[in-house]
């Protein structure tokens, strides 16, 4: 690919990863919102309630240690964080402070105040050039660096992700993974990475980690999921389906004798 074919699509590559984020911070405020009703209410401080919320925590869980592995995997063929990280080392020209300043021209401003706020982004990264010429890039580095200060805040929740979960791997003890502390951790660390270099590669802000849900939510958690009522008709509907194969089996009996 040409450096502008290269720098575009690295734009919707962590565009596309940065929208993936922000759905597993979502879940994660669910989860924490959840764990709250059941933290505060004393009438869920039982065993059905905790099992309830062991559910939930494992489910949570898994939905993060999905995410990191796919954003750490080194199969071929796979778009992620890692090889995003590692085809700017490699090509670290492509990041350049005059392709970055582009960005701000749609801004309705003077020339001054959009290269100052274009300069004061892009000198925050550790550079190769004289710290204003429009021939400085990153340092590829300073990029390696990144990637493996990243890959240490989330090596914990990727071992277990890739021995426990994406595999099962004989003989080995997976270590304890906390919901939410380790699974907090790796977030935030994602989220951090993120907040460095996708306003580098798409000249917007990063969106806010946890988006506004823009309904209310919770309207479901205030009535009551289990009332006699509700109870009669999945068992009613139990039944029938009980009913429904037993007559299928029948039915299928007759066919065959008929068939003799």
């Amino acid at each position: 690919m040409s450096d502008d074919e290269l720098s575009e699509n690295w734009a919707g590559w962590i565009t596309r990863t940065a929208e993936e984020l922000t759905e597993v911070f979502q879940h994660r405020y669910l989860f924490n919102s959840i764990r709250d009703m059941f933290d505060h209410n004393p009438k869920l401080h039982t065993d059905s309630g905790q099992f309830v919320m062991e559910w939930q925590a494992r489910l949570y869980g898994r939905d993060v240690l999905l995410f990191v592995r796919r954003e750490f995997d080194t199969q071929p063929g796979t778009n992620n964080t890692l090889k995003l990280l590692g085809e700017m080392e490699s090509r670290p020209k492509i990041l350049s402070r005059a392709r970055y300043r582009v960005f701000f021209d749609k801004l309705a401003m003077s020339e001054e105040p959009k290269n100052g706020l274009a300069n004061n982004f892009f000198n925050s990264f550790k550079i190769v050039g004289d710290g204003k010429s429009p021939d400085d890039y990153l340092d590829p580095a300073g990029i390696a660096a990144e990637r493996e200060v990243l890959k240490e805040r989330i090596k914990a929740v990727l071992l277990y992700a890739n021995r426990n979960l994406a595999h099962r791997t004989p003989e080995w003890e997976a270590p304890p993974i906390l919901v939410p502390k380790d699974t907090d951790k790796a977030l935030f660390a994602v989220q951090e990475c993120f907040d460095k270099f996708y306003p580098l590669l798409t000249g917007k802000s990063m969106p806010e980690p946890t988006p506004a849900i823009q309904f209310d939510w919770e309207d479901a958690f205030r009535h009551a999921w289990m009332p006699p009522e509700v109870a009669e008709r999945i068992n009613a509907a139990e039944q029938a389906q009980r009913e429904a194969k037993s007559q299928a089996i029948v039915d299928e009996i007759k066919n065959r004798g008929n068939v003799e």
